[in-house]
C-alpha cells in the first residue's frame, strides 16, 4: 500500500500519457474544438472521434494496461459510443458549450488505486507540474454543484486545439465501491428522484466507517473491493 503502489501509479500515468502524446491524431481540416457544438454535425464529430481512437488499435495501450492491471491497481478504458454522445450532446444544446467541453471524456481511462488521494495529487504535480494542456479536477475538494457523494481525481489533457481531450479518472477503492453502485444502479435508473441525497448519505456512511484494529489482516473496504473484483472477473 506504500511506495510500491506509488511507483506503479506514477509509471502507469507516465506510460499512458507518453503513448497518447506521441500518437496524438487529429484532422487538420477539422474546425477548432473551441467552437460551440451548434457549429458541428454530431455524426461528423463521432467519425473524427473514431479516427482519434486509432491510437488504441495501432499502439500498445492494451499492453500497458495488461502490464499494470492487478489486484492492487485496476486499469481500464472505454470509448464513448454514439448513443452516449447523443445523450450528452442533447443535454448541452443551446448552452453555448464548446465541443471540447462536451467531448472531454470521449476517450476515458480509469485507474483504481490503493493509495490516498494526496499521494495521487503529489504524482500529478511532481511529474506534470500542471503543464499547458493539462487540467486537474479534484472532486474531493471541488464537489459537484449538488454534492451526490462522487469523489475522485480527473486529469484532462490534449496537445492540439483540434484533438479530442483524454480523461483519466483516478479513484481509490472506497470511491470505486460507491461510484460503481451509483452509476450502475442509481444513475441508469428511470427514477432519479432524490438519488443525489441518497448517494451523498452513502458517501458519509463510507467516510465514517470505523478503523480496523491493528491485528486485523484486511480492512473492510479492501475485503469488499476484492470480493467485487472477483465477482466481476468471473462475469467476464
Amino acid at each position: 500500500m506504500g511506495e510500491d503502489n506509488f511507483y506503479k501509479v506514477n509509471k502507469t500515468l507516465s506510460k499512458l500519457i507518453e503513448e497518447i502524446q506521441k500518437n496524438n491524431i487529429f484532422d487538420e481540416n477539422f474546425p477548432s474544438l473551441r467552437k460551440t457544438i451548434e457549429n458541428f454535425d454530431i455524426n461528423e464529430v463521432f467519425d473524427n472521434m473514431l479516427s482519434f481512437y486509432e491510437i488504441i488499435e495501432e499502439y500498445d495501450i492494451n499492453g500497458i494496461i495488461d502490464h499494470f492491471d492487478s489486484s492492487e491497481m485496476n486499469v481500464s478504458y472505454r470509448l464513448k459510443s454514439l448513443e452516449s454522445l447523443k445523450i450528452k450532446w442533447n443535454k448541452n444544446i443551446g448552452k453555448s458549450k464548446q465541443l471540447r467541453e462536451v467531448c472531454n471524456d470521449s476517450l476515458a481511462f480509469r485507474i483504481i488505486v490503493n493509495i490516498e488521494k494526496e499521494r495521487v495529487l503529489e504524482i500529478i504535480e511532481k511529474v506534470y507540474k500542471y503543464d499547458k494542456g493539462f487540467e486537474v479536477v479534484d472532486f474531493y475538494k471541488d464537489h459537484k454543484s449538488k454534492d451526490d457523494g462522487y469523489r475522485g481525481i480527473h486529469l484532462y489533457f490534449r496537445f492540439n486545439p483540434k484533438s479530442f481531450p483524454v480523461e483519466i479518472q483516478i479513484w481509490n477503492r472506497k470511491d470505486a465501491i460507491l461510484n460503481y453502485y451509483t452509476h450502475e444502479i442509481i444513475y441508469k435508473s428511470d427514477n432519479k428522484e432524490n438519488y443525489e441525497e441518497y448517494s451523498y448519505k452513502l458517501r458519509k456512511w463510507l467516510d465514517n466507517l470505523p478503523e480496523a484494529p491493528k491485528n486485523i489482516d484486511k480492512e473492510f473496504i479492501d475485503f469488499w473491493y476484492e470480493m467485487f473484483l472477483e465477482v466481476d472477473n468471473r462475469g467476464d
